[in-house]
């Protein structure tokens, strides 16, 4: 519900909709129609369009993204492959957060530039991506597909692959014989166009534009007191690791599509496709109730609509599960109703982590900030039986609670569910559970809560998930996700280490507590015949976040040119552990960890040198250094 002007502050307190912001979402309630645009890398996506799309025509819209940008460049840091992708997920994110449309993905690993489609589809295995983007059609169920790029090189073979795999997801998403895994899920779905978004950079000095579709998509809206230019700038200059900083573009703006497959447009890239309700048999009583709600909408007392959105939420809900727009607009709706009564709810955490099998402290608040009678029915907390509450919610008065929880001894350590399996080849690989997060740009929180509340007669369920908050001199309040940890972590300064001519070396391992007064026993297991020394060492963190380094000298068999995994483990109590953890921290995304087993690769090797000095010209991010040292040179 951020339409088109949403904070860009990941990182901040949760802002209310206002009042032109909720005349924005009534309008969206009254329009069922939604477009998918597909491209390759974050950073591709055409911001103008999408905001135009949710901000002007209420349009539901999304963006599928091929790949997480891991292969990109970063201007920002030093970080490379999967930190960078993890980086630009979340500036997809930001940048969704202002524009208003939604993010998916595949699983498919951007490795570089590439030279041809046909290589990208066999690096990434071309059935399997074009099955995660036949799911996210047949789970979004666009009307329209838009591709970026066209099918014909030369380009960036990922730019050139997301427009081919897209031109055959068209075809395959209403196919229920392909992909018939996909159908205890979802439902076969067609498309009705797709069409080809051409780039005006790409544009010649006498290009002929009559050939090309046209919509105008500069407008201004004076509800949100912004131009979807100004809008379009805000969402795109969220891609700071990519240097895509964008000056704000007001007044006419005109976009160029050519219409692929399906039926094909004339004039207008929508022409022949009716978004209202009418589209939908036995959807007068929504229908009804929304234009209700939207003429009788007073931004001065928005609550004074909540009894009308209360009767959509019922029409809606009389609708059959089937319907393809229940769901969304359930939600819409339910966003709606929350914001009319400037409702608040949320959960903190004392502690930004905690351990499996340990206790974690909860601070839960609700606040109705409007004059409408608000009723707290119950909450449910995780791994509890729903509680009573029971307590009407008097205006502006918050009303806490003080409970707390245990976490289960198996409860997940929190990662990026996309790199919780080690990444080799083309594809992310997921395994149980996460199976079914294919596609989405995040994994569920550690823990959430459900509230229980009543409006206007009607029950309601929100479900929010618990956040750590502090304070920072300078930025002020701040949030991020609660997470699970290990007590302790073991991260090994690099993912390869390398033994040339049988010698030994020091291997320091970085060890970080996850709890207060963690006492424990740190060990290397080396491959067979490989020598350890010593074979583990004792220690006593003190506080969470209390870090120390221990090293290790490690040997390889003499003459061994055989490469092995070496893991760190970490004894607590009567459970070994062995978990690393790799941070990011800018102020444009929230604070963001990788916690992946603790492990590296050995290699042995024979190794002559003539000379110990070697020039070279460091790439970004690059390890060359790094490597050289290991081996001896400078």
């Amino acid at each position: 519900m951020s339409l088109g002007i949403g904070s860009t502050a990941v990182a901040q307190p949760p802002r209310q909709l206002h009042a032109g912001e909720i005349a924005a979402g009534l309008k969206r309630l009254g329009v069922t129609g939604s477009v998918l645009y597909v491209a390759a890398h974050p950073d591709d996506e055409n911001t103008r369009l999408l905001a135009w799309l949710v901000g002007d025509r209420g349009l539901r819209a999304g963006y599928l993204s091929v790949t997480r940008g891991d292969g990109g460049q970063n201007l920002i840091g030093t970080e490379q492959d999967a930190l960078l992708g993890l980086i630009r997920t979340h500036e997809l994110l930001a940048a969704r957060s202002v524009d208003g449309a939604e993010q998916f993905f595949t699983r498919a690993r951007d490795f570089g530039y590439s030279k041809s489609a046909e290589e990208a589809l066999r690096i990434w295995g071309h059935e399997a991506v074009l099955a995660d983007v036949v799911l996210a059609i047949r789970r979004f169920q666009p009307d329209v597909i838009i591709t970026r790029f066209t099918t014909e090189p030369p380009n960036h073979g990922h730019h050139t692959a997301s427009a081919l795999l897209a031109a055959e997801a068209f075809i395959a998403a209403a196919d229920p014989k392909r992909f018939p895994e996909q159908l205890s899920e979802v439902k076969p779905w067609k498309t009705d166009r797709l069409l080809q978004n051409a780039s005006q950079w790409w544009f010649k000095p006498d290009e002929d534009l009559s050939r090309y579709v046209k919509l105008e998509v500069g407008g201004y809206d004076a509800l949100l007191g912004r131009s979807w230019g100004e809008v379009a700038a805000e969402s795109r200059s969220q891609h700071k690791s990519q240097g895509f900083g964008q000056a704000t573009d007001r007044g006419p703006s005109t976009e160029y599509f050519t219409p692929l497959a399906g039926t094909l447009p004339k004039r207008d890239v929508f022409e022949g496709l009716d978004f209202s309700w009418k589209r939908w048999k036995g959807s007068e009583a929504v229908s009804r109730a929304v234009a209700a709600a939207t003429k009788a909408f007073d931004a001065r007392a928005p609550h004074r609509s909540l009894p009308a959105l209360v009767r959509v939420h019922e029409a809606l809900t009389a609708l059959p599960d089937t319907h393809p727009w229940k769901a969304p607009k359930l939600r819409e709706t339910e966003a709606l109703i929350a914001a009319c009564a400037g409702l608040f709810l949320e959960v903190r955490a004392s502690a930004p982590t905690g351990i499996p099998g340990l206790p974690v402290a909860l601070d839960v608040v609700a606040l109705n900030r409007s004059p409408a009678a608000v009723e707290w029915v119950g909450l449910t907390l995780p791994g509890e039986k729903p509680e009573a509450v029971g307590k009407a919610l008097g205006a502006n008065v918050p009303l806490k609670l003080s409970r707390t929880v245990t976490l289960p001894t198996t409860a997940p350590i929190s990662t990026p569910y996309w790199l919780r399996e080690p990444v080799t080849g083309g594809l992310y690989t997921l395994e149980g559970e996460d199976r079914a997060l294919t596609g989405q740009p995040e994994g569920v929180p550690a823990l959430s809560v459900a509230f229980e509340y009543k409006v206007a007669g009607r029950r309601f369920r929100a479900v929010r998930p618990v956040v750590y908050v502090w304070t920072d001199p300078v930025s002020g309040e701040l949030y991020r996700d609660f997470e699970v940890v290990p007590p302790v972590t073991a991260t090994l300064a690099q993912d390869v280490l390398m033994f040339p001519n049988g010698e030994s070396r020091v291997v320091p391992v970085v060890l970080a507590a996850g709890m207060d007064q963690v006492p424990g026993t740190v060990r290397m297991v080396a491959p067979p015949g490989w020598r350890v020394e010593p074979a583990s060492v004792e220690f006593k963190l003190a506080t969470r976040g209390d870090e120390r380094t221990i090293t290790f000298q490690v040997t390889p068999p003499q003459g061994s040119t055989q490469k092995g995994d070496l893991s760190v483990d970490v004894d607590v109590g009567d459970r070994a552990w062995s978990w690393r953890a790799r941070s990011v921290s800018y102020p444009h995304i929230p604070p963001l960890t990788v916690r992946q087993p603790s492990t590296a690769t050995v290699v042995p090797f024979s190794l002559a040198m003539k000379g110990k000095r070697i020039g070279y010209i460091p790439g970004p991010g690059d390890r060359v250094a790094e490597s050289l040292s290991a081996v001896a040179m400078r």
